[in-house]
C-alpha cells in the first residue's frame, strides 16, 4: 500500500482504539459499540464520516482482527478486500500557502 493509502481508515480505527480500555480492545461487542459511538460524533469530518458509512455494515469483520490486536493499518488493508473504497478515502493534500 502506498503512503496515504488507508490513512483515513487508520485514523478512525486508531481513534476508536483510543476510546477503549485494554480489556475492551479484546472484546468484539465493545469494539463494535465503540465504532458506533465514534461514528455518531458530530465533530467528524466528511472523510471520517465516509469511513463510518463503509465500516458500519461490516463492523463484525472489523472487530474480529481488531480484537486480536492486529495493527490498525493491517485491519484497514484486510477490510478493504471487502470494500475497495475503504482505502481509497484520503485526506486532502495540504499545500503550502504562498
Amino acid at each position: 500500500a502506498a503512503a496515504g493509502d488507508c490513512e483515513v481508515c487508520i485514523k478512525v480505527l486508531d481513534e476508536v482504539r483510543g476510546t477503549l480500555s485494554k480489556k475492551e480492545q479484546k472484546d468484539k461487542p465493545s469494539i463494535e459499540s465503540a465504532m458506533g459511538t465514534y461514528c455518531k460524533r458530530t465533530d467528524l469530518g466528511p472523510r471520517e464520516r465516509k469511513i463510518c458509512y463503509y465500516i458500519d455494515p461490516i463492523k463484525r469483520d472489523v472487530a474480529h482482527p481488531f480484537s486480536l490486536g492486529m495493527p490498525t493499518k493491517k485491519v484497514c488493508e484486510r477490510i478493504t478486500k471487502t470494500n475497495p473504497e475503504i482505502c481509497s478515502v484520503k485526506f486532502p493534500v495540504q499545500t503550502e500557502k504562498m
